[in-house]
């Protein structure tokens, strides 16, 4: 509730800790052979050893769970019965446990790779407990209505998918690869999540993830039509999704009579050979960040570029963000600020500076602020005035590879993890 952690240094390694049972359950740690007392505002003080026999409590180890529940020595399978049958047979082992004080079939079980587990002993039930993400390097994010999925780097060796997490941070959910769609070792570049659909953009096509309680999965590879494997960006419609890839863009269908025909529901195609980096619908125009500059697709099928003579139109394009009518366009050394209305209209370079950044990785924007991330951290920019940067490593951990913005909260994806950071009411940081 008060979100606080008490830190106090103790000499040696501490090899033991046990509760006082009076008033204030004051620890006391064994170190080096030598115990102290530690309050739980975080003074230490000498102590010439334990509370006396009968007047402490030392807490369970899987040891103590095992003696009194022998049967959770083989809590493998007590572990595996929620496994979906499409998905591969969890190798995981369980490394720690606990026992309830106060409720003696309450045992904690923890994991190598799965998590934590609550087990009522009595009636050999495990429910999951998920916290964190399902790996630690986070490639790509997408809002949800109560929170964010994040899809990873493929660092694990142990498992891939996507992760939700929801505002507060204190639900979370993995959805992991099936059996034919696996996604260990999977790098994600982008997400994008439309209705009870993910989509994912990714170094081994696009996947489609079905986020209701099917979890299903499906993938479009080169084989199946894809015009490359490496996947830059995703753009949801209709019942199917845009898809850039490193040499063109590509409609996938998803319905079910387009799985069903030999195409897989691959369709119309453009821009062959073309990287095409980033997509953004602004109504029914979808606008083409790519390697030839910033093109729009109309609803006719017609494929334009905006008007103007200047070269910044032309230049290899990264990363699009729309909001309130303005559509902005990064490219490695400057932002281009367009006002579509139909996909012809002249645009215009913003003088923002790029290289705060570093490489230009991703904007953000909404009706209140612009944010940009890259290899070297990030920049909010307040629209109403006003400028704040963060640095990688100083700041955040790390090179920031997307983001998402929300009301309260902007959304990192780093290589160290998933980043929170809080937003104040005009839309820059407190």
């Amino acid at each position: 509730q008060t979100e606080q952690l008490q830190r106090t240094m103790i000499t040696g390694v501490p090899d033991a800790i046990v509760f006082a049972k009076a008033a204030g359950g004051d620890a006391y740690v064994r170190a080096t052979g030598q115990w102290s007392r530690l309050s739980r505002i975080g003074s230490l003080t000498p102590a010439s050893g334990p509370p006396p026999a009968g007047s402490y409590t030392v807490p369970s180890t899987l040891n103590d769970v095992y003696a009194r529940y022998p049967a959770l020595r083989a809590g493998s399978p007590l572990l595996f019965r929620s496994q979906q049958s499409d998905r591969a047979l969890r190798p995981y082992q369980v490394i720690s446990g606990a026992i309830a004080p106060d409720q003696p079939n309450d045992v904690w079980l923890g994991t190598n790779g799965d998590g934590l587990y609550r087990v009522d002993a009595a009636v050999q039930q495990a429910t999951p407990l998920r916290y964190g993400l399902m790996e630690r390097g986070v490639g790509a994010v997408a809002l949800a209505a109560d929170g964010v999925w994040a899809a990873g780097l493929g660092t694990s060796s142990l498992r891939g998918g996507v992760s939700f997490a929801t505002n507060d941070l204190q639900r979370w959910r993995w959805i992991d690869g099936t059996i034919a769609v696996p996604m260990v070792g999977v790098r994600a570049a982008s997400l994008a999540v439309r209705a009870q659909r993910a989509w994912i953009g990714t170094d081994r096509g696009v996947v489609r993830v079905v986020i209701d309680r099917s979890e299903a999965m499906a993938r479009w590879t080169l084989l199946d039509g894809l015009p490359d494997d490496r996947v830059y960006a995703v753009a949801p419609r209709g019942e199917g999704a845009w898809v850039g890839t490193a040499r063109g863009l590509v409609y996938v269908n998803d319905s079910t009579n387009a799985r069903d025909a030999r195409t897989r529901g691959i369709g119309a195609r453009f821009l062959e050979n073309t990287p095409v980096y980033a997509l953004q619908f602004v109504g029914d125009t979808l606008w083409i960040g790519s390697e030839a500059g910033i093109l729009a697709l109309l609803p006719t099928g017609e494929l334009t570029q905006p008007r103007g003579a200047d070269p910044a139109l032309r230049r290899r394009v990264t990363t699009l963000a729309w909001s309130d009518s303005v559509l902005l366009a990064g490219a490695n050394d400057g932002v281009l600020q367009l006002r579509p209305s139909g996909g012809r209209e002249p645009a215009r370079l913003l003088e923002l500076d790029v290289a705060q950044v570093g490489q230009l990785t991703r904007l953000a924007m909404d009706d209140r602020s612009i944010v940009m991330v890259g290899t070297d951290g990030v920049v909010v920019l307040r629209r109403a005035g006003g400028v704040r940067a963060l640095r990688a490593l100083r700041d955040i951990p790390g090179p920031v590879l997307d983001v998402a913005l929300g009301r309260e909260w902007i959304w990192l994806a780093t290589p160290e993890g998933l980043v929170r950071l809080s937003r104040a009411s005009d839309g820059g940081l407190p």
